[in-house]
């Protein structure tokens, strides 16, 4: 069975700007208590809200922003898997009105277990778009980019 994001965890990265905030009155009393230990395990729990903290987008808005890293929320309209066992996420509608594909490449495809079973389901997906024949394309390389929502 593929992860499942828990509605709990959707909430938690919605408070983030709480957590950053905290932290960075952490870093600052570290840092002036000269505890440099604690000063750089702020600093990576920093970063690490900010990268669970961006702003999710749809697919549309997300395939706008060629050459950007976004974080997506959307359901998948349609999935193909093409002969070569490439496997195309589309999102917004079916190919060829698709705004948004998430590509699995056949290489890559046993890191992502379930994946052709997907149609219907809302995820979470984060990439790099990228622009493909006039609609945005995110390729899939680590499982973590992607994660089911439902």
């Amino acid at each position: 069975m593929p992860f499942a994001v828990p509605k709990t965890m959707i909430s938690l990265v919605r408070q983030t700007v709480f957590w950053k905030k905290i932290l960075v009155l952490i870093l600052g009393i570290a840092y002036a208590r000269g505890m440099r230990t604690l000063c750089c395990a702020g600093i990576f729990c920093c970063l690490l809200a900010a990268a669970y903290g961006a702003e999710a987008l749809d697919a549309a808005a997300a395939a706008k922003k060629p050459g950007e890293s976004v974080v997506v929320v959307d359901t998948v309209r349609e999935v193909v898997t093409k002969e070569s066992g490439t496997v195309f996420l589309n999102f917004g509608a079916a190919y060829p009105k698709e705004v948004l594909t998430a590509v699995v490449m056949r290489e890559t495809l046993p890191r992502f277990p379930g994946v052709e079973t997907w149609l219907g389901k809302k995820v979470r997906l984060e990439g790099v778009v990228s622009e493909h024949l006039g609609h945005g394309r995110i390729v899939l390389r680590e499982r973590g980019q992607i994660l089911l929502v439902d």
